[in-house]
């Protein structure tokens, strides 16, 4: 552990860092915050406070105060409770080239994410991929370039994030980097579902599904089989849809406990069962679970795309086509049309 600096922590996956943390060898600034970074993805409150204590107590540890700071901010925004005095005062300890700086602005970007606060998210996340595109760490980058992308959907429901997905896909193709290709590919399922491409959707959110494995049990395996179960009911299967719900039970997150309830509701709704329904806590849901609550994911009355639609905007969203190869994809290459 001695030899990995935190430019590799930053760098690094769910598994990475486990990794890291089995080559533990002393307590140090690395260390600790390998650390926090795992309890964090976990979703592990109680051990990001356990940790916070034991960096109280080393005081001597490098970047000492940074190091507190960043782990206390990353804490708050687990518990939702971020306050602006925090986030300024962890500002007021950084310039741009402080080795900690992408950290902070990241996760102020995420504090504001959570609250649905967009344009501040926006402004904090295109900082952060500055920061670490210039720092050359890739997966940190790709991270803060692909929540930009998404406050921006979220402050132009208009907007299609559509191309700016799919060159993402094209950065993450790397094998370190499935856990980030499940990401994107989760997020591209999204905007086919709002343009009601049902089968489209599906089919990139099994791929984020087999992707996900590598970080089961982390906010986003639970976020892609959340998405999973709301496309099988829009496609009317309840028997699969079922076992996802059942699977989402033992997720830890309280999005997901609320998500759960948007499922059911709307199972009850689509088969018109007369059923109590389950009162959703609206303030813990994600943004995109509060537009699914009203019904509503941005679409504009757009009818089920068929499978040959369907198919016909897939082969054309990878890159531009012309007539000939477009027809030959649809029909084949006998067809005479001339």
């Amino acid at each position: 552990m001695d030899n990995v600096n935190l430019f590799q922590i930053l760098d690094a996956d769910l598994d990475q860092l486990r990794s890291y943390s089995l080559e533990l060898t002393e307590k140090n600034t690395e260390s600790l915050y390998t650390e926090v970074m795992i309890a964090y993805l976990s979703n592990e409150t109680q051990k990001v406070e356990q940790i916070i204590q034991v960096i109280m107590n080393h005081t001597e540890l490098k970047d000492y105060e940074l190091l507190l700071i960043v782990s206390k901010l990353r804490l708050a925004v687990m518990n939702k409770n971020l306050s602006k005095t925090q986030e300024q005062h962890a500002l007021s300890n950084i310039t741009p080239s402080s080795r900690w700086a992408g950290e902070i602005y990241v996760v102020i970007g995420y504090h504001y994410l959570t609250q649905a606060l967009f344009g501040e998210a926006k402004l904090y996340f295109k900082k952060a991929y500055t920061w670490y595109r210039d720092h050359n760490i890739k997966r940190r980058m790709i991270i803060a370039y692909h929540n930009f992308i998404i406050c921006e959907a979220n402050l132009d429901i208009k907007k299609t994030t559509i191309p700016d997905l799919l060159y993402l896909l094209q950065q993450v193709n790397d094998k370190e980097l499935k856990d980030l290709k499940a990401m994107v590919l989760m997020n591209l399922s999204r905007e086919y579902q709002n343009h009601n491409a049902l089968i489209l959707a599906l089919k990139y959110c099994n791929e984020a599904e087999q992707l996900s494995q590598t970080v089961i049990g982390s906010l986003r395996y639970w976020s892609i089989l959340a998405l999973k179960a709301d496309l099988l009911i829009d496609l009317n299967r309840f028997h699969e849809a079922d076992v996802y719900m059942d699977m989402i039970v033992a997720s830890q997150y309280d999005e997901h406990k609320e998500a759960l309830k948007v499922l059911k509701n709307k199972v009850n709704k689509v088969k018109g069962l007369n059923l109590n329904e389950f009162k959703v806590d609206q303030e813990k849901l994600q943004s995109t679970w509060k537009e699914r609550l009203k019904g509503d994911l941005h679409r504009q009355d757009l009818p089920t795309l068929g499978k040959m639609e369907q198919d016909l905007l897939d082969f054309i969203s990878l890159k531009p086509r012309d007539r000939e190869e477009i027809i030959k994809y649809l029909y084949g290459e006998k067809i005479n049309f001339y």
